[in-house]
């Protein structure tokens, strides 16, 4: 059954499966009955690093994203981005889009011209 094919379960319901990709490419051999421990390695794995890069709540569409509560990765006024840095989620940049208004501060970005 390809994904595209499979029912939408919620995360918290949903079976884990394990597969050997090194012999089994396809994905034809679910071996989640067969190494339950490692299953459980994976999982617990899985689960401190979800943790560790805020992706709880696990969501089954874009509008339980959208609507999703998370915790905030930037709190205050303050925030600074190295080089290259692209692409960050709403909740990774400080809110900016509603504008300097009296109950907000004004935005100010330092800058540096090169020297000719």
């Amino acid at each position: 059954m390809t994904a595209a094919a499979k029912e939408v379960v919620p995360f918290d319901e949903d079976a884990w499966e394990l597969y050997d990709l090194w012999n089994d490419f396809g994905h034809a051999t679910n071996l989640a009955a067969q190494h339950p421990d490692r299953l459980a390695e994976l999982q617990a794995l899985f689960d401190h690093e979800a943790r560790t890069y805020n992706v709880y709540p696990m969501v089954n569409n874009a509008f339980e994203l959208v609507t999703a509560k998370r915790r905030r990765l930037v709190s205050g006024n303050r925030a600074s981005y190295s080089a290259g840095t692209i692409r960050l989620p709403d909740d990774g940049v400080i809110d900016i889009r509603t504008g300097p208004s009296p109950s907000s501060p004004t935005w100010t970005t330092p800058t540096a011209t090169p020297r000719a």
